[in-house]
C-alpha cells in the first residue's frame, strides 16, 4: 500500500499541559468531516501521535479507506481562507445538532461515494447522486419545512422533488448549456429542460434495463452522464451550505467561476 501524507496538524493547549486523545477525538472527527465535504473526497488522518517531554506517548495508525486522487473541483475551490473559516464555524455549529449532524454525515458520505464512483462508473454515480438528492429533498421538504406531507411527497415525480429542493436555496433548475454542445443536443432531443429531469431520465433507464432502454443508454454520450452527476453533486453541496446558513462565496463547478451563494443574491 502506498500512503501519501500531505499535511500535518499540530494541536496543543495554551497552558502547554498534556491531554488525552479522547478529549480531542470528537472535534477532530468533525473537522475531517468538514474537510471531506469541502474537498468532495474522504479526508482522513491515518497517523495520529502525541508527545510529552519530547517523547511519543501515544501512536495510532489506521489504514485509510479508498480515496481516488483527482484534480476535482468543489464548492470550496478558490474560496478565500476567511470564507472557509466561516463555513467551518457554521458547519461545526450545525453538526452539534443531533438531527442535522446525522443528516449531514450521511449526505457527505454519499457525496464522497458518488464522486469516487465516477472514476469507475458514471451509472453507479448517478444512482448515488439521486439517492443523495432524495435524502435531502425529503428531509428539507417534509421533515424540516413541512411543505409537503409524506403522502404528497410520494406522489411527486422524482424530477419535481429535485426541482423543489433546488428552489429552496434559489438554485438554477434549468440545465446549463454553455460550452456543452453534446448536453444541449441531448436535452433538446429528449425534451429535457431541468436538472431533475436529466438525472431521473438517465437513472430510470438504468433501473429498468429493457432492450429499448439499453439501446437508449448506448446513445447517451459520456459527457452527458458526467454532466448529470456533477449537476447533482453541486445541487447537493449548495443545499448543505444553505442548511448550515453559510452566506459567503462558492466555486461554481459547472460555470467555472466563484460567486456568492444564490440565496444571498
Amino acid at each position: 500500500m502506498e500512503l501519501n501524507l500531505t499535511h500535518r496538524l499540530t494541536v496543543s493547549r495554551k497552558d502547554h499541559k498534556s491531554f488525552p486523545w479522547n478529549h480531542l477525538a470528537v472535534a477532530f472527527e468533525r473537522l475531517l468531516l468538514f474537510l471531506s465535504f469541502a474537498n468532495r473526497s474522504r479526508i482522513s488522518a491515518p497517523v495520529v501521535y502525541g508527545r510529552r517531554g519530547g517523547e511519543i506517548q501515544y501512536f495510532r495508525f489506521e489504514t485509510p479507506r479508498r480515496s481516488v486522487p483527482t484534480n476535482r473541483r468543489s464548492w470550496a475551490t478558490g474560496v478565500s481562507q476567511s470564507d472557509i473559516g466561516i463555513a467551518l464555524t457554521r458547519f461545526l455549529t450545525t453538526v452539534d445538532n443531533e438531527f442535522w449532524g446525522n443528516i449531514l454525515r450521511r449526505a457527505i458520505e454519499w457525496q464522497i461515494l458518488a464522486e469516487a464512483s465516477l472514476e469507475d462508473s458514471a451509472e453507479q454515480a448517478l444512482f448515488t447522486v439521486q439517492m443523495l438528492l432524495e435524502l435531502l429533498s425529503f428531509v428539507l421538504l417534509v421533515e424540516d419545512a413541512m411543505i409537503l406531507g409524506e403522502d404528497g411527497y410520494s406522489k411527486l415525480p422524482a424530477s419535481d422533488r429535485i426541482s423543489l429542493l433546488c428552489s429552496r436555496s434559489n438554485q438554477e433548475v434549468l440545465v446549463p448549456y454553455v460550452h456543452r454542445k453534446e448536453l444541449e443536443a441531448f436535452c433538446h432531443a429528449n425534451s429535457i429542460s431541468n436538472v431533475g429531469e436529466l438525472i431521473t431520465a438517465l437513472r430510470n433507464k438504468l433501473i429498468h434495463p429493457t432492450k429499448k432502454n439499453r439501446e437508449y443508454l448506448d446513445q447517451v454520450p459520456n459527457s452527458v452522464r458526467h454532466a448529470a452527476v456533477h449537476l447533482g453533486l453541486q445541487a447537493a453541496s449548495l443545499t448543505m451550505l444553505k442548511v448550515i446558513e453559510y452566506r459567503g462565496m462558492y466555486y461554481d463547478v459547472i460555470g467555472g467561476d466563484t460567486k456568492v451563494v444564490p440565496w444571498v443574491q
